[in-house]
């Protein structure tokens, strides 16, 4: 018996007029198995001679149902990962609004930071318990210096978007929130190109013109228009796009996934929470009229539902594609504007839903150019073929 170079292993038993690879567990002919290796070795009689080598042998191919059974398997499994993602952030959406406004519990710096002392336990459960989500916890090598100058700025960014966010929920409804929203993307690459980290292109600055008119057109129709509201929003639009820059042109070395960044951030998001919480809310306060506006049991469930949003976003990115995200993000910002609106009973103007399509449409255009240019390409192929005259063939004589 003689061991290949790849570790594969054949018999050198001329009694038998067969030999068994051990790397595709298959039985061959000899002399097959012979012509496939190649070339004679220098020692040993001529009809001996293998020259020792590494091979490769396919296996078999997959049949056509199998492969359709796990392509439907693939395709289901995506499907119940982007349910449950939509529907966590519609209800993460809905249920903070409840709370702060139907509930009457107006303290959303409060609920802000209940929800980052709850990411911080958990994410230290699991990583007590050994979950493979923290996994690259140890992987994620930071010193001091590169905490203060890396780590804190961006989690005040985090914890600004965040804190900002719940307090626009007590003036604006849902639906105008999400209409705001889309106007991350322009913002993003604001802050980009005054960072350094991104060149504004003429196809971004158009396409970006278009979303801001969009987002323009649908908050003119808003009919329950609030100042500071839209302040507080539009403050935390842009701290999370300043924090989205941070990450990309600060933290790029550190391959962090999303558990294990909450695992990083919660706790510093948390500390950061407290000033504007004791200044401006009191924690004395919030938690004596917990008990009377909303629960114990209320908050921690709705705690949850916020952890278990950040726990599908891990899902998410490894079930689906760089397009699929697209796509699944904006179907989930349109079916919260039109749930929202059902579910508090709020009238949305036909003009508002035609300019946040519209906004909608062009965010897709700008955050997806290689797809829209292969589109494009295919579209023009088929009208080319399509107008092309049918060549005929005359008599033959």
């Amino acid at each position: 018996m003689i061991c290949t170079a790849g570790g594969s292993w054949y018999s050198r038993d001329d009694s038998s007029p067969f030999i068994v690879d051990s790397s595709s567990t298959i039985t061959y002919p000899k002399h097959l198995y012979l012509s496939i290796i190649g070339k004679e070795t220098m020692q040993g009689p001529k009809e001996d001679r293998i020259e020792e080598q590494s091979i490769t042998i396919a296996p078999p191919p997959q049949s056509t149902a199998a492969q359709q059974k796990t392509d439907f398997e693939k395709r289901r499994y995506e499907a119940i990962i982007v349910t449950s993602w939509i529907s966590l952030s519609a209800a993460l959406i809905l249920f903070n609004k409840t709370i702060l406004t139907s509930m009457g519990f107006s303290f959303p710096i409060f609920l802000t930071t209940f929800h980052l002392l709850y990411a911080t336990v958990a994410t230290r459960l699991m990583k007590y318990f050994n979950s493979p989500l923290l996994a690259g916890v140890a992987d994620v090598q930071m010193d001091w210096n590169q905490w203060a100058k890396g780590v804190l700025p961006i989690a005040i960014c985090f914890s600004s978007a965040l804190m900002l966010s719940n307090m626009a929920i007590t003036f604006l409804n849902i639906s105008f929130i999400q209409i705001l929203k889309a106007f991350t993307v322009v913002s993003v690459m604001i802050v980009g190109w005054l960072a350094g980290v991104d060149k504004l292109s003429q196809r971004s600055i158009i396409w970006g013109i278009l979303v801001s008119l969009g987002v323009a057109t649908a908050s003119y129709g808003e009919l329950n228009f609030n100042f500071l509201g839209v302040l507080l929003q539009i403050g935390a639009v842009f701290s999370e796009a300043t924090r989205l820059v941070m990450v990309q042109k600060l933290l790029s070395s550190l391959k962090m996934g999303p558990v294990v960044t909450l695992y990083f951030f919660a706790p510093v998001c948390f500390a950061l929470n407290l000033i504007p919480l004791l200044l401006f809310e009191g924690l004395g306060e919030a938690v004596y009229y917990l008990p009377i506006k909303v629960g114990w049991p209320v908050l921690f469930l709705n705690g949850t539902v916020a952890f278990g949003l950040n726990i599908a976003v891990v899902f998410l990115v490894s079930a689906t594609s760089g397009l699929g995200l697209v796509l699944w993000g904006v179907l989930k910002d349109a079916l919260i504007v039109v749930g929202s609106s059902y579910y508090f009973g709020n009238t949305v103007p036909a003009i508002q839903y035609f300019g946040y399509a519209w906004a909608l449409t062009c965010v897709f255009i700008l955050k997806s150019e290689a797809t829209v240019n292969q589109w494009k390409e295919l579209a023009i192929q088929k009208w080319n073929n399509f107008n092309r005259p049918v060549e005929r063939e005359g008599p033959t004589v």
